[in-house]
């Protein structure tokens, strides 16, 4: 019987990102049905391409940990029963015994498959192709066929599993209807209010929507964009663009609630939370053809889709809804409708039928 799983995480993160998120929500309801639940950060963390200084800083903060008693992110509420490791690295023998281990990225698929356990204890949860920071695609490819239950959020991401020859389970991501709701009536908000994620990652392509921004600003001067983050404000931006740095609960809900466009420029995501959040709190949405995006956006739908690296197309899309208030309403609303369905209940229902399923061939 399954009774105590291990979520492999690449270090403990300081700041929020959405992987890890998704990671957290699953823990606090696994836990709250009864599983017990280990959250695993490594001090060393050997990937290829990994900097002197990621590993140095890896290193840093586990010996400080050592010292420490390990203690929950700041950025995010976890159950008290969840159980944190700070471990040296993610060999087998740094690790508790577990009924079955959850690898929750490229890096620690890596370290999980040597194991020796059955693979049949062994689940790959994929929030992304991770061909990023110099690993090739092959190697993503490669990782997919270790054998492990690969689960991946996305329709998109289980063709390419498939396209590497290996089987996977579809458990879309959820929204917390609690935590993001609607709070001002879309039809008197103001049709110049945009936001927008910030990040520094070239995949978040916000040096893209940014440029969009000034070329709607150009048609609109009245125009005023909300920008939110976990970095601190960017140097150089306008006084027109207000920026939020890692808000709360209330300031989160006000950004979405305060604006009328949700714009996304990534290059590529594996799902895109903050779409669907901005869905939720009444956003029509701008966004680029990145597929993780089309899982909840359909084009003329809920929002525009266009090409991405492509301002022009993006403050196009921005401007025709400025322009159209009775389509960007329409949207907005079809928008809350799509993302409805897509509640964490139902995604945990379905990683717990799996979680059984690994039960009886353990």
């Amino acid at each position: 019987m399954v009774k105590t799983i291990s979520f492999l995480l690449p270090g403990a993160p300081s700041h929020p990102t959405g992987g890890v998120k998704v990671v957290f929500e699953y823990a606090n309801r696994l836990v709250a049905m009864g599983y017990n639940i280990n959250i695993i950060y490594p001090g060393l963390y050997c990937v290829k391409h990994s900097s002197v200084r990621s590993t140095a800083g890896r290193t840093l903060r586990y010996i400080i940990s050592r010292f420490n008693k390990p203690k929950p992110p700041k950025w995010f509420k976890l159950d008290s029963r969840i159980k944190i490791f700070h471990v040296f690295g993610l060999r087998e023998h740094h690790v508790p015994k577990s009924d079955v281990y959850v690898a929750t990225a490229f890096g620690t698929a890596g370290y999980l498959r040597n194991y020796k356990i059955p693979d049949s204890s062994k689940i790959y949860f994929i929030q992304g192709f991770e061909n990023w920071h110099g690993t090739s695609s092959d190697l993503v490819y490669e990782s997919y066929r270790y054998g492990f239950k690969n689960i991946v959020i996305s329709d998109w991401l289980a063709k390419e599993v498939r396209k590497a020859g290996a089987e996977c389970e579809i458990v879309k991501n959820g929204f917390d209807f609690d935590y993001f709701h609607l709070s001002k009536p879309i039809e008197s908000r103001d049709p110049l209010r945009i936001s927008m994620l910030y990040h520094s990652s070239e995949q978040k392509g916000c040096i893209y929507g940014l440029e969009a921004l000034y070329l709607v600003k150009n048609r609109f001067p009245g125009l005023r964009a909300i920008l939110f983050g976990v970095l601190p404000r960017p140097d150089g931006l306008p006084e027109w663009i207000e920026y939020y740095q890692c808000p709360d609960r209330p300031t989160h809900n006000a950004i979405y609630n305060n604006s009328s466009i949700y714009m996304a420029p990534s290059l590529q995501e594996g799902w895109g939370l903050p779409v669907g959040e901005a869905m939720i709190c009444g956003n029509a949405i701008v966004c680029t053809d990145t597929q993780g995006f089309q899982e909840m956006v359909a084009d003329g739908q809920e929002g525009f889709i266009v090409p991405a690296k492509s301002p022009r197309a993006l403050a196009n899309a921005m401007i025709t809804l400025i322009e159209n208030p009775d389509l960007r309403i329409s949207m907005a609303h079809k928008g809350i409708k799509a993302v409805a369905p897509m509640t964490w209940d139902k995604s945990v229902a379905r990683m717990v039928d799996i979680i059984e399923q690994l039960d009886n061939a353990i």
